[in-house]
């Protein structure tokens, strides 16, 4: 059920739909008359109204809207009573809830300043959210573009905050973020950082064939790593697809702002080995902007929104813009050597 809002801005009430806790929004084989949610990643959501979050004394929010394609899409600015370390517009995954307001919260409770937002055709958003009627394919090469577009339309707003109009601002996102917001970054003005989290470096036909064969819940504790790089590359396993296939190395080859991934070890979503093997091989390529951090016993939902990933997001950043001379999406490649490493 969505929020209501009352006619009186004083007298309006924001509902939360969902309590801000981990849930996965199953991948269904794509078949005819089937519905195919690609990369799908929700810690739950729930409105968001400026009354509620002034309750908490932590940060002020306010209500905005935007057009892309001629749709208005309705969020909102959350920005902390803190210092703010930088400014984010926050890219959901392929689910249908509204606007991801937990996620952020949490990071304005660290410094970050985020604009949430419907995705069109869900909460108080116009146009038609692709993924509910069968046939649909929420992955496709022309959605991710729309949705791209989205996102990039989100950061023009973003960059007009008159309080924010002097921090460094970027992308963060969840899950199937990873294909929107490398797209998002080439389109969009001014964006100076990036960071995914459980944002696959794969194709979304390999994304769907990993998440079939992934499917059993004791699928890690079955199956080692290697066991499933050979499964993942066994032609007895290929799914014939009746759609294009979108590889976001294509865009992430073309960027040279900082990014962050981070992975769960135990991610049953997405192929965290091999998105890690193709982020190396773009670092070796020269694309020292690049870096991952990897949860061993995490899964695709990172812990949900706790400390660990929510800090570690905030921190980096933070470092990331201090050690480069302000990047865009226009400028340089950002300097400074990065890897991956492994946390517990």
């Amino acid at each position: 059920m969505p929020a209501s809002y009352s006619s009186s801005r004083r007298s309006r009430t924001c509902r939360q739909i969902s309590n801000p806790t981990a849930r996965r929004v199953g991948m269904r084989k794509h078949t005819a008359g089937h519905v195919l949610v690609v990369g799908a990643l929700l810690f739950g959501s729930s409105a968001l109204c400026a009354e509620d979050a002034a309750a908490t004394g932590a940060f002020d929010a306010h209500e905005v809207s935007f057009l892309s394609h001629g749709v208005t899409l309705s969020g909102a600015v959350i920005v902390p009573r803190s210092p703010v370390v930088a400014a984010a517009v926050f890219v959901q995954g392929a689910g249908s809830d509204l606007r991801p307001a937990p996620q952020g919260e949490a990071l304005a409770r660290f410094g970050i300043a985020v604009l949430v937002y419907d995705k069109r055709g869900i909460g108080r958003s116009g146009g038609v959210y692709v993924g509910d009627k069968p046939g649909d394919v929420n992955g496709s090469r022309e959605n991710l573009r729309l949705l791209a577009d989205d996102a990039a339309a989100a950061m023009d707003t973003l960059r007009e905050e008159r309080t924010l109009r002097l921090v460094p601002k970027g992308f963060i996102g969840q899950s199937q973020a990873g294909w929107i917001i490398p797209q998002a970054v080439l389109k969009a003005r001014g964006a100076r950082f990036m960071v995914l989290w459980s944002g696959a470096v794969e194709t979304t036909h390999e994304d769907v064939l990993f998440e079939q064969l992934a499917a059993a819940p004791d699928f890690w504790d079955q199956h080692t790593h290697a066991e499933v790089s050979k499964m993942m590359n066994d032609p007895a396993n290929s799914i014939e697809f009746a759609w294009a296939d979108y590889d976001p190395r294509a865009a992430l080859d073309q960027l040279k702002i900082p990014g962050l991934w981070l992975f769960g070890g135990r991610d049953r979503n997405a192929d965290v080995d091999l998105s890690i093997e193709r982020l190396k091989g773009l670092i070796a390529r020269g694309h020292s902007n690049y870096e991952y951090h990897l949860y061993p016993s995490y899964d695709h939902y990172l812990g949900g929104l706790n400390a660990d990933v929510v800090g570690a997001t905030v921190e980096w950043t933070r470092k990331a813009l201090a050690e480069t001379r302000k990047p865009t999406s226009d400028s340089v490649r950002a300097r400074g050597r990065r890897s991956g490493t492994v946390w517990p």
